[in-house]
């Protein structure tokens, strides 16, 4: 869970508060599904262990035991949303219990009410809350990437073979990040590593992608949660450009060790020989993660 401290620049803004799996994937459940299909979800499993339908029963029981073993068995780092996709469709048959249920009563007290169409308008009215959620979502899809507005502004105005450090890992960057290509004798690098770990098709890609991408390169220097050791070359002005995605770093439980995330994030914010020269920031006409670029000062 991560809170706002409403802080400044510098200190990022973002308190990291230790993250509780259960309270992590009941609010997955409860956003993925909406509060009235949770709701009638608990009252269909009521009814089904009340008039003991074993089928069905047996439905209730995987999704509890499902939901009760992700919960305790994630790890802090590996708590994502889509662990629980296998129990979202049955969480669904369980709430259509209850709507049916209730389809019947409404019929039985109001004769003039069409037995065929109840349900299915009670499931329709329950969805328009989780429906305009999904709409605005799809939404966001048609608009530009910040990550990819910063691509495009590299593309513009940086320097093919540029020293840009960026969070990334061997050869490429992350994917949370700006798609940068890395230096074509960067990649030759990689790929003779991976030859000799044995990795023949993290090789094989790499030759694929030397021939068939050609867009502007540079030479990167990566940065991750596990070696953040290429961070210390700031001080010998040897880095052209540095990208960060503040909300990413400081959020991330990665970087919650020692509060390195933030501490990367402070030494670049008040660096002498760095300042800021480019954001990238989500709003009507851009969806993304913030991006923020740094370059040696002097540089545009």
């Amino acid at each position: 869970v991560v809170s706002s401290s409403g802080g400044g620049e510098g200190s990022g803004g973002v308190v990291v508060e230790p993250r509780s799996s259960t309270l992590f994937y009941l609010r997955v459940v409860y956003e993925g599904m909406g509060l009235p299909t949770c709701a009638a979800a608990l009252v269909g499993t009521i009814l089904v262990l009340v008039k003991r339908q074993f089928m069905a029963g047996m439905i209730a029981l995987f999704v509890l035991v499902f939901f009760v073993g992700i919960s305790i068995s994630s790890h802090p780092f590996l708590m994502y949303h889509r662990y629980l996709l296998p129990i979202l469709p049955p969480i669904a048959l369980l709430a259509a219990i209850a709507i049916d249920r209730l389809a019947q009563l409404l019929v039985k007290r109001i004769p003039a009410l069409v037995p065929g169409v109840v349900a299915p308008l009670l499931a329709l009215l329950m969805s328009l809350g989780t429906l305009s959620d999904t709409l605005a979502s799809n939404h966001d899809f048609v608009l530009k990437d910040t990550r990819t507005a910063a691509w495009e502004w590299f593309a513009a105005n940086v320097p093919e073979n540029s020293r840009v450090l960026i969070r990334g890992h061997t050869a490429k960057p992350s994917k949370a990040t700006v798609p940068l290509r890395n230096s074509e004798a960067n990649i030759e690098a990689a790929i003779r590593e991976f030859e000799v770990d044995g990795d023949s098709g993290k090789a094989r890609y790499f030759r694929m992608e030397l021939k068939a991408v050609k867009d502007k390169r540079y030479d990167l220097l990566f940065f991750g949660w596990r070696d953040p050791s290429a961070w210390n070359l700031l001080d010998t002005r040897s880095i052209d450009y540095v990208v960060v995605e503040p909300e990413s770093i400081g959020d991330s439980i990665k970087f919650q060790f020692d509060d390195a995330g933030m501490r990367m994030l402070e030494q670049l914010r008040t660096h002498a020989d760095y300042q800021r020269i480019a954001t990238f920031e989500a709003g009507e006409e851009m969806r993304g993660p913030l991006i923020e670029i740094y370059g040696l000062r002097g540089t545009r």
